[in-house]
């Protein structure tokens, strides 16, 4: 169905239908309303006739004749005494014993009474749906507490309510109309207003469904002074951009890895025809595979540093294990770094320190920091370790050439080196990575301060506990 499928088509029903529930309590509330103001009216007539009636039941008692003059049809006009006896003439309006019993306590009561035929029978139901049902045949009977021959009696009077009966079905008729209208004429305003306010988002909807990885670097047009619009847009815009980011760092790092894993490759592609043109020597030979070896190694570290990116990449979580101590785990990476470099390091940290983190991951991204800092000439590096608050921060600072600012940047991104000389030095290009992704699976973060010619200092703070 077409509301189903269109907003504003669901906007305009939803319009009109709380607009009709509107107009619906509207319409029964002044009906209601109506009903019992006429009912009241006709009462508030039978309220002001009683003492003028009153007055006249003195000559009628004596003159009994006269009730004829007085009430023509026999129905209009009754007097009770305390028992709910007629007095004085025949029975023709039938008695209510709770109304009767209410006029004697001081009051006024009222009933309804129907005609059929020539008879007059009680009324079933409350007031209220007297009120609202109201028939052309009915009687309003008012009950008055009087005094008769010094005795006391009760007055009954009664009056149609058949102008209520004729006013009230014509006017629920036009009320009723009347709503229909103002709800058809509300859905259709409420469908023009939200098909002009949906054709912005068809708009916008047709330029996003257009972009595509080719034509990324196409941003939707903001001019719509609504503030939802260009709030939407922005978001849109904003998203497509990161998409365009991320599109172009993966074309990088897909160029950067092809370009890491040819070299090795060449290299022991190279060495193996040279060793296999003419007959060697064993000597020869083993240097041949030594050399291949070394670039079959290169390719497994590659190979293992790409696993570990690609895992914190996914979201994997990291081992997490309480209170591992700090210190230590400093010690072991800073030692690691001196075996493969050779370079000198220094660590400081408090013996007690100690915070919830993946040991091995966290000590490999120590290290890989240490080593960037040797290889960069900038031994002794110095680690620093401590607490504030909630808080761990590791500094590693090292004393050599620094990074330009023009790569502080980029110094993250997988296979970037910003030093042309040090795109042999054994690495794979994916050390800083690495340790951006184990600082964020920890949910702590990592800057670096940097300056040409006077080192770099590489900031992790993490949180104590996970």
């Amino acid at each position: 169905m077409i509301w189903r499928e269109s907003l504003p088509a669901r906007i305009a029903l939803s319009t009109a239908l709380l607009l009709a529930l509107v107009l619906l309590l509207t319409v029964a509330s002044s009906y209601a309303l109506t009903a019992v103001l006429l009912q009241r009216g006709v009462d508030n007539a039978l309220a002001a006739a009683v003492p003028l009636s009153a007055q006249g039941l003195h000559e009628l008692t004596e003159d009994p004749e006269r009730w004829e003059s007085r009430d023509p049809d026999h129905r209009r006009l009754q007097v009770l005494d305390p028992t709910g006896q007629v007095l004085l003439r025949p029975a023709m309006l039938p008695v209510d014993p709770d109304a009767l019993a209410a006029a004697l306590q001081g009051g006024l009561a009222f009933s309804s009474v129907l005609q059929q035929n020539d008879a007059l029978v009680p009324r079933s139901g409350g007031d209220w749906w007297q009120a609202l049902t109201p028939r052309p045949n009915e009687l309003r009977v008012i009950y008055a507490r009087v005094r008769v021959e010094d005795r006391s009696a009760v007055l009954q009077l009664a009056a149609p309510v058949g102008a209520a009966a004729e006013v009230l079905p014509v006017l629920l008729k036009w009320l009723s109309a009347l709503a229909v209208l103002a709800s058809l004429v509300a859905g259709a305003v409420a469908w023009r207003m939200a098909a002009e306010s949906y054709r912005p988002l068809q708009a916008i909807t047709a330029t996003a469904a257009s972009i595509s990885k080719e034509t990324l670097s196409r941003r939707i047009e903001d001019r719509w002074n609504d503030r939802t619009l260009r709030r939407l847009i922005g978001v849109l815009n904003a998203m497509v951009a990161r998409l365009q980011e991320a599109f172009e760092a993966q074309g990088r790092f897909t160029a950067a890895a092809a370009h890491e894993l040819r070299s090795p490759l060449a290299a022991m592609r190279a060495e193996l025809e040279v060793a296999l043109r003419r007959n060697r020597s064993a000597e020869e030979y083993r240097q041949a595979l030594e050399g291949a070896l070394e670039e079959t190694g290169r390719l497994a570290d590659l190979a293992e540093h790409l696993l570990i990116l690609a895992r914190y990449e996914r979201g994997v979580a990291p081992a997490v294990e309480p209170a591992v101590p700090l210190g230590p785990l400093l010690e072991r990476a800073a030692e690691e770094a001196r075996r493969a470099t050779g370079g000198e390091v220094t660590v400081k940290a408090a013996a007690d320190l100690a915070l919830d983190a993946d040991p091995i991951a966290l000590e490999r991204a120590v290290s890989n920091l240490i080593r960037n800092g040797i290889q960069a000439g900038g031994a002794p590096v110095e680690v620093e370790a401590w607490r504030q608050g909630d808080t761990v921060g590791i500094d590693v600072r090292d004393h050599g050439r620094g990074i330009g600012p023009e790569h502080l940047e980029n110094i993250f991104e997988p296979f970037f080196r910003g030093d042309p000389a040090r795109r042999r030095d054994g690495g794979t290009g994916l050390g800083l990575s690495i340790v951006k992704a184990v600082t964020e699976a920890h949910g702590g973060t990592i800057q670096v301060d940097s300056r040409p010619g006077q080192g770099s200092v590489f900031s992790l703070r993490l949180p104590l506990r996970q």
